[in-house]
């Protein structure tokens, strides 16, 4: 079997020492099931080509690495963060983050992705981070907590204890999945922004796990590497040309799917990434139901990344200088730039199901401080996986495996 990368794409969806408050935001309780309006909808597409560009851009840092990252999670983080910019900052944040019509669906796009039924849990949470003493504008305050539904906490930056009371907020948000993103607090560090996302689901139809078998598992150097091979034979959304195959095997209700893409050839999915980028839409479209054989592997990816000089390829740069950055809406001193931008996403999929979660931080620091025949999907060599929440539309998660 030939070496697999694996693109996930979901759609969504104190003082120290006192115990993390649990995240759960008031504002992003789950709502009665109804369609989401265009402007929701156009959010949620428009997150998904933000997040293809971030993937374009991480991707390239480390190719051939195994990769996996939530483009919603990291979507909402910047988000909050833009909330706070002015001037050419803003400029520079606002296209990639936002349509043209700004961030005006906001709240409805991230309510429908809460949401637990029978054998499906998906959760997104953010918070605010200040540290005692810092003003900050009461208006940025209010408006991240009716947008975002954030959690606004003030800590005492300087105490030991304060980074373990960070964790343990992203702990509770992830399911224990990611315990720890905060190791230490810099001096001039002034307040972090921080969005965490959770997912678990059963297969509709599980995998049986007697029919799973060890199959030599061929990477992109031509080594082999052996890995556990699930298969199943039925009825799935299937699409090929004569660059890929994709096959759709939904979870739970049906309302979030995981759409595996396998490049023809000994191709880098990574070179997929750019078409999915422009017509991802129309090769979804395109998919019909067909019978046929499935085999993908068991993976686990663990995945962590600097988003700093990413987001800087994508056109955000004045954010992250000191003394040119302008965040006048968050504390009217103008003395606030981006210090910090890290990402990290983990996700397992088996016979059962999927879990998966990501937890995006921002750190802002203070300057003073055709089908018709059976197919067969044989994901033997790097392909393409996406987790996706039909109701908005919205991708979750993207990621790359080269080694299961």
């Amino acid at each position: 079997m030939k070496a697999l990368a694996l693109i996930a794409a979901m759609a969504t969806m104190a003082g120290c020492g006192t115990p993390a408050p649990s995240p759960n935001p008031p504002n992003r309780t789950k709502q009665p099931d109804k369609p989401l309006t265009d402007r929701a909808m156009e959010l949620a597409h428009h997150q998904n080509r933000f997040g293809w560009r971030v993937a374009t851009a991480l991707t390239a840092e480390a190719p051939g690495e195994n990769f996996f990252m939530s483009p919603s999670s990291i979507a909402e983080a910047f988000g909050m963060a833009t909330l706070g910019a002015s001037g050419k900052t803003l400029a520079e944040m606002s296209p990639l983050v936002f349509p043209q019509d700004g961030p005006m669906a906001v709240k409805e796009l991230g309510a429908s992705r809460n949401r637990t039924i029978k054998d499906l849990q998906l959760l997104s949470a953010n918070s605010i981070w200040i540290r005692d003493g810092l003003q900050v504008l009461e208006s940025y305050l209010q408006s991240t907590k009716k947008e975002y539904g954030a959690e606004i906490r003030y800590l005492d930056f300087g105490d030991p204890n304060a980074p373990n009371v960070i964790n343990a907020w992203i702990a509770q948000a992830t399911k224990n999945k990611i315990e720890k993103m905060i190791e230490s607090i810099p001096d001039a560090m002034g307040l972090y922004l921080i969005n965490a996302v959770y997912f678990k689901a059963a297969w509709q139809d599980k995998f049986d796990s007697v029919a799973t078998r060890p199959m030599p598992f061929t990477k992109l150097d031509g080594k082999t590497t052996e890995a556990q091979m699930m298969s199943r034979s039925s009825r799935l959304p299937y699409f090929e040309n004569e660059r890929l195959q994709m096959v759709q095997i939904p979870y739970a209700d049906g309302s979030v799917v995981a759409v595996f893409v396998l490049p023809k050839g000994d191709r880098d999915p990574r070179s997929l990434i750019s078409a999915f980028a422009k017509e991802e839409d129309d090769l979804y479209a395109r998919m019909r139901p067909n019978q046929g054989r499935v085999r993908i592997p068991r993976h686990k990816i663990e995945y962590e990344a600097n988003l700093i000089e990413a987001m800087k390829s994508l056109g955000i740069k004045q954010a992250f200088v000191a003394g040119e950055a302008d965040f006048s809406r968050i504390r009217s001193q103008k003395d606030l730039f981006i210090m910090e931008a890290r990402h990290k996403a983990v996700i397992e999929t088996n016979e059962e199901g999927s879990e998966a979660a990501a937890v995006t931080e921002i750190g802002i620091g203070v300057t003073s401080a055709p089908v018709g025949q059976p197919f067969d999907f044989l994901a033997d060599r790097p392909f393409l996986f996406v987790i996706r929440d039909l109701k908005s539309g919205s991708n979750l998660f993207v990621g790359i495996v080269y080694a299961p």
